[in-house]
């Protein structure tokens, strides 16, 4: 599992840590590589939240029919099926209404990172923490009220302007939704240096960031150079592709 992202210069230094007086919420990990699972798990784990392992998505599906999940992350190439088609398959079993998802993907080119940090295996584990911390907190930045989209499903990409990770992002995620043709998806782009109070409350840590807002959001992280992770995602979503590849 990884990615090239720039860190918005907005992000919090604090350590991660749940709320106290919350109940610690139950967060399922997906991913093939043991490493990276014990990685996570074990950070996730002290900050007090209850973790869950699967390292394919077989695995991952069976730990969510047991219910009480907050947060799944889930690597996206699993070597059974794709994170999408995991996280299909529990949306269609009715698995993920109050469970947000969290897919982590993009294996970039040297040539694309450019001056940005990098995040690969092994990857910036407090950023991560921070991101869980974010999404799963929900009385340190109030949701944000829903908008309709102005057509289709709304996507919302958060990037730093200038920034070599961020224009594939943008590239990419336009010609991606090309294949769906006109109303399947209408897609936003906000540069997190002008819209800082807008990425905090869509937890954005990394950058760049596809917040897809269908039920329950999905934060797609990462350069979305491999295109079958989106179309997934807006085929989990209920939008169908109306273009060839």
């Amino acid at each position: 599992m990884s990615a090239s992202l720039d860190r918005p210069s907005t992000v919090s230094k604090e350590r991660a840590a749940p709320s106290a007086a919350a109940s610690p919420a139950r967060i399922l990990l997906v991913d093939d590589d043991a490493d990276t699972r014990e990685l996570m798990a074990t950070a996730l784990s002290r900050d007090g939240w209850q973790v869950s392992q699967a390292g394919d998505a077989d695995g991952g599906l069976r730990l969510l029919r047991e219910g009480g999940f907050r947060l799944v992350i889930s690597d996206y190439e699993l070597p059974d099926q794709t994170g999408a088609q995991l996280l299909g398959a529990a949306a269609g079993e009715g698995l993920l209404q109050s469970c947000a998802v969290l897919v982590v993907t993009g294996h970039p080119d040297p040539a694309d990172v450019g001056s940005a940090p990098v995040i690969r295996k092994p990857f910036d584990i407090d950023a991560l923490r921070r991101q869980v911390k974010g999404i799963l907190d929900t009385s340190k930045a109030p949701a944000a009220p829903p908008r309709p989209a102005a057509a289709g499903i709304e996507l919302v990409l958060y990037v730093a302007r200038g920034s070599p990770p961020s224009k594939v992002a943008e590239r990419n995620a336009r010609r991606i939704l090309e294949r769906h043709g006109d109303g399947a998806a209408a897609l936003e782009v906000r540069d997190v240096a002008q819209h800082p109070e807008e990425a905090e409350r869509d937890r954005i840590l990394f950058v760049p960031t596809l917040v897809v807002r269908c039920s329950p959001p999905i934060w797609l992280v990462g350069n979305l150079k491999d295109p079958s992770a989106l179309l997934g995602i807006l085929s989990l979503c209920g939008a169908t592709a109306t273009r060839p590849d």
